[in-house]
């Protein structure tokens, strides 16, 4: 998902595995990779955790080295930092396991920095998920920032009345980056359609061959009067049809319609409602420790 205005900014989305996505984005001064991950859990077998790291790192080897590279990623990394001050600071949560290491070392070969460590909050702005019975909550979803744009990541923390159903809070980020629309080439009048579904009706469809046979003569004997090379001729050719396209079909027109009904946008609020309920019990029962 990605906000409308931010829509024209993204130059590639590629879906690595089921576990891995990844995206880049334009923007003024540098270009950036996005790295959306769900690591293997820390009882999975030793093989897939192996084979989700391999693809993991080949995926940063392929980042350019220049591009902001954040990668959100979820292990237990805990709060001790020493001998770790070059990728954690002191703000981290609980103890670190398997994964952790892991993630660790991740960190370490690649010259990346776990944002969720090195901004001060209260331990309800860092933990990010609560256990099945509503009491253990770990600091387990973490976004990892190259060293090189340390200084533009602002804050990272967890906002636990966001509804994101799941038994993961959202957590984010604040990033000092002016992202810019990414230019590219898009065929027709600025990237209009043609409206091609009007070529189902036979009359039409008529009209439109009759326009070409109209233009193909032009077309033929202009190209034995000059010489040109295959590029040139294709440029011909396609600009002979879309001006046919235009004269006959025309573009298609754009009709947005709202995609969320009143009746979810109620479900959502109920739902939001009752987790900041839930929220608010379990935040009793650790006064009450």
């Amino acid at each position: 998902m990605i906000a409308k205005k931010h829509e024209k900014s993204l130059i590639e989305l590629e879906p690595i595995n089921q576990r891995i996505i990844k995206a880049r984005f334009e923007s003024n001064y540098c270009k950036l990779t996005l790295i959306q991950v769900y690591a293997p859990t820390n009882d999975a077998e030793e093989d897939a955790k192996d084979s989700f790291y391999e693809a993991l790192q080949s995926t940063i080897d392929k980042t350019p080295r220049h591009d902001m590279l954040l990668v959100v990623l979820n292990a237990k990394i805990g709060k001790e930092n020493e001998e770790k001050e070059n990728i954690m600071g002191k703000h981290g949560c609980g103890n670190i396991n398997e994964n952790g290491d892991r993630l660790v070392d991740l960190c370490e070969v690649n010259n990346l920095i776990i944002g969720g460590t090195i901004f001060p909050h209260k331990d309800i702005h860092k933990k990010t998920w609560i256990s099945p019975d509503g009491v253990t909550v770990n600091q387990i979803d973490h976004i990892l920032i190259n060293s090189k744009w340390r200084s533009s990541m602002r804050d990272v923390r967890t906002y636990r009345g966001a509804d994101v159903a799941s038994d993961h809070h959202l957590v984010a980020t604040k990033i000092k980056l002016k992202l810019r629309k990414a230019i590219k080439k898009i065929d027709g009048e600025q990237g209009r359609r043609f409206n091609i579904i009007k070529l189902k009706d036979p009359q039409t469809k008529k009209a439109f061959v009759l326009s070409l046979k109209n233009r193909f003569p032009i077309l033929t004997e202009f190209a034995e009067t000059e010489e040109k090379d295959v590029e040139e001729t294709w440029k011909d050719i396609k600009s002979t049809f879309c001006k046919a396209a235009e004269e006959v079909i025309g573009y298609t027109n754009k009709k947005r319609k709202e995609w969320i009904s009143d009746k979810t946008w109620k479900t959502i609020e109920e739902r939001r409602i009752l987790k900041d309920k839930v929220n608010s019990a379990h935040s009793e029962r650790q006064k009450e420790r």
